[in-house]
């Protein structure tokens, strides 16, 4: 998911072992999200050009695999899989 800070500023966000009905509780646009312990990854990758042959292109990420460290809308998550033997409900 492509995300934006309070400071305009964009980058991705990838949530690991997240089950659809998670991803549905997002409201895109509108939902605050608050990562507690953010895993924070600069991409780098290099771009054949020939005008500049060392361009190199880079984004921001957070990836998130323990999602009981988000907060949602200032909720807390307490059931996150992908397996239907977890709840589909997400919040205390």
């Amino acid at each position: 998911m492509i995300a934006v800070d309070h400071n305009n500023f964009f980058f991705s966000i990838s949530f690991f072992n997240a089950s659809k009905d998670f991803l549905e509780t997002i409201k895109f646009g509108v939902s605050n999200l608050v990562v507690v312990e953010p895993f924070y990854v600069k991409v780098k990758f290099p771009i054949e050009n020939k005008e500049n042959p060392n361009k190199v292109l880079e984004y921001s990420t957070i990836q998130c695999s323990n999602l009981t460290k988000i907060l949602i809308d200032n909720k807390s998550v307490t059931s996150f899989g992908s397996s239907p033997l977890f709840s589909s409900k997400f919040f205390n």
